[in-house]
């Protein structure tokens, strides 16, 4: 959720309370959704 936060305001300071925060959403994703997709939108943004 930081990054969503950093990306909407990019002016303010966005402070992450837990070094080890997760994102559960996240880890429900199957990588091989994640490179149909990348083949389809080319400029999709997508990082590990």
């Amino acid at each position: 959720m930081g990054e969503s936060a950093k990306l909407l305001n990019p002016d303010k300071h966005v402070y992450m309370a837990d070094k080890g925060a997760d994102c559960e959403m996240a880890h429900m994703v199957e990588l091989e959704k994640i490179d149909e997709v990348k083949k389809e939108y080319s400029n999709v943004a997508v990082s590990f």
